[in-house]
Formats: C-alpha cells, sequence, structure tokens
C-alpha cells in the first residue's frame, strides 16, 4: 500500500512538473512581449531592397522572433524602434541617402510601410539613422524592416538594432 501511495506521489510531483515546463515554453498573451536584436555588418554589392536579418539577441521574452520578423501573438500596440549606422568608409558603399523602412505585414501577406529611418546625404563617410512607431497589431500580423538606397546606391550598413515592445494594459 505504501508503495502504491509512493508511486502516485512521484507521478503527481512529476506531472506538476511537466505541465509547469511546457506552460514556461509558451506564449502568455496577457504577458508583456520584449524584443532587442541587433545586426552588424551588411554589405551589398549591387542596389537591392534587403529584409534585415538580426543575429545578435539581447532580450526575447514572450515573443515570436525568427531573425528577422517579428509575429504578433496577440492584438495590441507594440513601440517598434529601429536605428542604424550607414557606412561607406569601408567597401565602396553610397555617401547619400540609405533608409531603413519598417513594414507592418497583414495575414495575407500584403506589406504597409510605417515609416523609416533615414541618413541623409552630407553625412560624410559615417551616418545614423533612427526611428520609432507605435503599431497596432493583430495577431498574426508581422513587423519587418527593409534597408535601401536612394537612387538604387550601393549600400553598407555597420550596425543596425530592433527594439519591440508590447504596451501594457491595452485592451482591443
Amino acid at each position: 500500500m505504501k508503495r502504491k501511495i509512493m508511486c502516485c506521489i512521484l507521478f503527481l510531483l512529476w506531472a506538476v512538473g511537466f505541465l509547469y515546463t511546457q506552460a514556461s515554453n509558451t506564449i502568455d498573451p496577457y504577458e508583456m512581449t520584449a524584443i532587442s536584436v541587433s545586426g552588424r555588418k551588411v554589405y551589398v554589392t549591387e542596389p537591392i531592397l534587403k529584409v534585415l536579418e538580426y543575429d545578435i539577441v539581447y532580450t526575447l521574452k514572450n515573443a515570436l522572433w525568427d531573425g528577422s520578423v517579428f509575429t504578433a501573438h496577440r492584438n495590441g500596440l507594440f513601440v517598434v524602434t529601429v536605428s542604424f549606422v550607414k557606412d561607406a568608409y569601408y567597401h565602396n558603399g553610397t555617401q547619400d541617402d540609405v533608409y531603413v523602412t519598417v513594414y507592418k505585414e497583414d495575414i495575407s501577406g500584403v506589406r504597409t510601410s510605417m515609416g523609416l529611418a533615414w541618413s541623409g546625404e552630407g553625412t560624410g563617410k559615417r551616418g545614423t539613422g533612427t526611428y520609432t512607431v507605435v503599431a497596432e497589431l493583430l495577431e498574426g500580423e508581422k513587423i519587418l524592416t527593409v534597408a535601401h538606397a536612394a537612387k538604387g546606391d550601393i549600400w553598407n550598413l555597420e550596425l543596425f538594432n530592433l527594439t519591440i515592445y508590447s504596451l501594457p494594459n491595452y485592451v482591443y
């Protein structure tokens, strides 16, 4: 009898631990989202639009992130900030305008610009751009950033950063 009771207790302890582990690996729709990532050294050899890929993760809390695209796991307001350093010192990048555009992609795949960070001409061999927007997202909608240059110039980014976080207590 003691052995059966002990087995039942051990099973219950295992089940509670298993359920706790499963719950801690899921996205909580009521918990705040925070993501802060960076990328380095993107040098292009032809004028292109490029979805930026961020390989350095500083913070990834309660977020759906694949390295370049953030997906909203719930309806809400999200603060999005992008910044970058263009580099014309190395690899013959342009000293003209370089942009990083923040796009919202709806569930059907349609992309809408939400604004852009801009480093203008006249900033010399290196220049910076930054932009912040509050995005209203529905569950499943995405945020991504795309780099490009004016007039089809070849552009280079030395460093680029993306921070996204949800606003608390927003009931949609």
